[in-house]
């Protein structure tokens, strides 16, 4: 049975998870209670099947008994993850008030909404690919589509002239949800040729966008997307209404809209990418025995990820081109650079994931350490790029060493305040470093030094009264008191206040144990707040820097890239191609880069093609079953696509 349906018998409590569950009727809604975030009604039934846990009830002997079941709110990350991948969406409801300091009901509201297209910290998400949000608007005969990772603020949207073109994007980029607009939600053999493809997609109606337009006006490129292609920034602003409503407005790293670049690069159908193999093999759909498996010896997971994109949209631009080469070239000639960037850029932690993380609000103090030794890190690198002699030193390297911001505020704040390696919670203390705050030293002394005070007191006022057993002592009930026997009561001072009176003693306060007494009580539940606030107010400056950390970021996992592609060349004697705007395709001993890696007998034979738009306009090849036909035919589209990214 619903809530709904059993609403007028309900208990406050769950009057209120009911209200809040009417506002997120699509969603599993993780509502806190105390350690545990609880799931009731058809969410405990659907949740229970999905995470295997067990389903119980609450009331069991009412005739209608409440279906729940529960997690543990310092472990609930998995079980998120596991929602999500199931294709849910997920509400999670927090208490917004200490229940301590509560009278009544505690406020509880939800904090964010987790979709399989919106995650923004470590639930699940693939270190080495984007966790995609697409968002389609169709307006007249054109159709706008926005792509978006929140979780490293990657943003992307433009037009495209046909319903075919955008199945081929959304095959291309493999997002996790989209938001559909009803028309081509009803195309059901649009939709059934996307779920044959992305069988694990999950579809969303989307709303009226007209009036969320104004939301990209503070974007870099946002007034030009509206000027230029009212489809496309109808996408956009629909994708950010989207991640606005989830994120309760904590989408603010996200700061530029970059085109689809249709134009800038090559288009690659389905069909291409699946028969070249250029992500995952057609054998079993695995990494193995790709292209990119051949590519990739980047060491960080934004690396990993543009090195992805810079495969499956290859380069036209020429120029572009041989600017990433010059950089290969500067980089394989620097002396001792990719003999040493690569130890140091694994040194480098998901940074974009980590700002992801700091909107969202679950960065912790060890997200923040990692961000700190990534910086560090970084500095090393601009260092090391400057060094170059100006005269040498490629373009894109140049603008790379620019790029990189050197952050020695950013690191001096971290390091003054976080412990080098602080608990992986942030509500239970231990973050900050001795030294940082003088009130919170003082707490931890009272705290550490408490027994001491105590046996100080005893002493003091043992000897003060003439009672040798006189005692200091503690209960939860009565807190501190002074314990005296009745045989020692006339030597009581005036100024003892009687607490209690047992068979064999007196218990007594004193102004002087009372003010110790709340000191020393509320000293631990003090520093754990204001631990929390001092951490949070470091989260929030750095939150300020988003866009510094994320041009950093970006320059980071480009050169991580070019040094993949670097080390790539050399270990395997790849030859720098001459790109230019002519018709020809002269490739001289060349080889297939998967095959020759392959573990057969014999060696591959290297061999030449030459494709022009005169005497060589099409070439026949000929020979027997597994004489390597479709090898040379692959391999050629395969250097060529490898000239251009």
């Amino acid at each position: 049975m619903s809530a709904a349906g059993q609403n007028g018998g309900l208990t406050p409590m769950l009057r209120q998870y009911h209200r809040i569950k009417s506002q997120h009727p699509e969603a599993i809604l993780l509502f806190r209670l105390g350690d545990f975030y609880e799931m009731f009604f058809d969410d405990a039934k659907i949740a229970s099947k999905i995470l295997d846990i067990t389903l119980t009830s609450r009331n069991k002997n009412d005739p209608n008994p409440v279906p729940l079941c529960g997690v543990p709110y310092h472990s609930v990350e998995p079980y998120i993850a596991k929602l999500l991948q199931s294709g849910k969406k997920v509400a999670i409801c927090e208490q917004m008030e200490d229940p301590k300091l509560t009278k009544g009901m505690v406020k509880r509201e939800v904090v964010r909404v987790i979709t399989p297209g919106v995650v923004a910290d470590g639930l699940g998400l693939e270190a080495k690919s984007h966790n995609f949000l697409a968002c389609v608007a169709e307006l007249k005969d054109r159709i706008g589509l926005a792509i978006a990772d929140i979780s490293t603020a990657l943003f992307q949207a433009g037009e495209l002239d046909s319903r075919e073109l955008l199945l081929e994007e959304l095959l291309r980029a493999e997002p996790r949800e989209i938001l559909l607009p009803q028309a081509l939600a009803s195309d059901e053999l649009f939709v059934k040729r996307l779920m044959g493809q992305l069988p694990t997609v999950v579809i969303t109606p989307s709303q009226d966008f007209e009036l969320a337009t104004i939301n990209l006006e503070g974007l870099e490129n946002g007034r030009d997307l509206i000027s230029n292609q009212p489809a496309g920034s109808l996408a956009a602003a629909g994708a950010l209404s989207y991640l606005g409503s989830t994120q309760k407005g904590r989408i603010g790293h996200i700061t530029t809209v970059r085109p689809l670049a249709e134009s800038a690069v090559m288009r690659l159908d389905e069909s291409t990418k699946r028969n070249l193999e250029l992500v995952r093999n057609m054998h079993n759909g695995e990494r193995e025995g790709s292209l990119l498996e051949v590519m990739d010896r980047t060491v960080t997971a934004a690396g990993a990820r543009k090195l992805k994109r810079w495969l499956l949209y290859p380069l036209i631009d020429p120029e572009r081109i041989r600017a990433r080469y010059d950089a290969l070239e500067g980089i394989i000639e620097g002396g001792s650079l990719l003999r040493e960037l690569p130890s140091i850029l694994g040194r480098i932690y998901d940074v974009e994931r980590i700002i992801g993380r700091i909107f969202a609000g679950t960065a912790n103090a060890r997200d923040l350490i990692a961000l700190k030794g990534s910086l560090e890190a970084a500095a090393e690198i601009r260092a090391k790029l400057t060094s170059m002699p100006a005269e040498g030193r490629p373009a894109m390297l140049a603008d790379l060493s620019e790029r990189i911001d050197s952050s020695d505020d950013l690191i001096h704040m971290m390091g003054q305040r976080l412990v080098d390696d602080p608990p992986h919670s942030v509500r239970e203390g231990g973050m900050i470093r001795a030294g940082f705050s003088p009130e919170l030293d003082e707490m931890r002394d009272l705290m550490a030094h408490g027994k001491d005070y105590i046996a100080r007191l005893e002493a003091k006022e043992r000897q003060a009264t003439g009672i040798g057993s006189l005692k200091v002592r503690y209960n939860k009930v009565f807190g501190y008191y002074l314990e005296v026997t009745h045989a020692h009561r006339d030597k009581v001072p005036n100024h003892y206040l009687r607490k209690q009176t047992l068979v064999n003693a007196e218990r007594y306060i004193t102004p002087e144990l009372k003010e110790y007494e709340e000191k020393v009580l509320g000293a631990q539940e003090r520093s754990r707040a204001l631990e929390y606030e001092i951490f949070s107010q470091l989260r929030d400056t750095l939150s300020k820097n988003a866009s510094r950390l994320l041009g950093t970021a970006d320059a980071l996992a480009t050169l991580d890239v070019l040094v993949s592609l670097s080390l790539v060349a050399v270990e395997n004697d790849y030859a720098r191609p001459k790109v230019d705007d002519n018709q020809v395709i002269d490739i001289r001993d060349g080889r297939h880069p998967v095959v020759e890696r392959q573990n057969f007998t014999e060696r591959f034979v290297p061999n030449d093609v030459l494709l022009d738009d005169g005497q060589n306009m099409l070439l026949m090849i000929t020979g027997p079953n597994m004489a390597g036909k479709s090898t040379a035919m692959r391999q050629t589209a395969l250097i060529v696509l490898m000239a251009q990214m």
